[in-house]
């Protein structure tokens, strides 16, 4: 059976229709797609994101750390970011996807697309993402000019 995020109930009950996405059932849409497209394009949206996770590494070796594990070599320009895969110690299999990013002075972040292997009271919390970036200007809105 697939995990659910804390949302589950909620999205259920707004007559989300769900698929499995990485061990996950995951809304995929409420009303329609294009129809939800648009309305992000022109408004905003607000996306289910608890079934993904942030690691942070920092120090003076985090560059050789995140690449050891790392499939493909981490950028270590700040502001530059990578779709990777972390290895198992090995090296013999990919344990999770991961988006890294130098955000400079020596420390990365790592989102993690899939956290469900992560401890219980990680996998629990709420996580949202709001689309698009500027959501703040947008006029009537939460955080936006009235």
């Amino acid at each position: 059976m697939a995990s659910r995020t804390p949302l589950y109930d909620s999205h259920r009950a707004a007559g989300a229709r769900f698929i499995e996405f990485a061990g996950w059932d995951m809304p995929l849409q409420y009303t329609g797609i294009v129809e939800e497209h648009l309305l992000v394009r022109k408004a905003v949206g607000l996306f289910d994101v608890s079934h993904m996770g942030k690691i942070f590494i920092e120090g003076p070796a985090a560059h050789e750390f995140v690449n050891f594990f790392s499939a493909n070599d981490i950028p270590s320009t700040p502001g530059r970011a990578r779709y990777t895969h972390l290895l198992r110690d090995d090296g013999s299999d990919i344990a999770v996807e991961i988006h890294a990013v130098d955000i400079g002075n020596g420390q990365y972040e790592a989102v993690v697309r899939d956290i469900i292997a992560a401890p219980l009271e990680l996998r629990e919390r709420v996580k949202l993402a709001i689309q698009p970036a500027n959501a703040k200007q947008i006029p009537g809105r939460p955080g936006g000019e009235q």
